[in-house]
């Protein structure tokens, strides 16, 4: 059953780039932006979330290509 839900998850992969075009570049400003924030101000507050909210959107995205591009590699080496 985990099998099938991989193969139906890794159909969408062409969203999971848009997806993680989106969190690279959130990411990338966070980073930039971060340094220059106060400790105590809303906008740091909001940083630091923003910061644990995409550490998970890495997390699931790293797993969904490893997951998906392993599957294919397997194939691969039965031939």
């Amino acid at each position: 059953m985990a099998e099938g839900i991989w193969d139906f998850l890794c159909g969408f992969d062409y969203a999971v780039r848009g997806i993680s075009a989106f969190v690279f570049a959130m990411a990338f400003l966070t980073a930039i932006t971060f340094p220059f924030l106060e400790p105590g101000t809303g906008a740091y507050v909001v940083s630091v979330m923003n910061i644990a909210i995409l550490s998970v959107l890495f997390v699931m995205i790293g797993t969904f290509y490893v997951k998906c591009n392993m599957g294919y590699l397997d194939e691969s080496y039965q031939e």
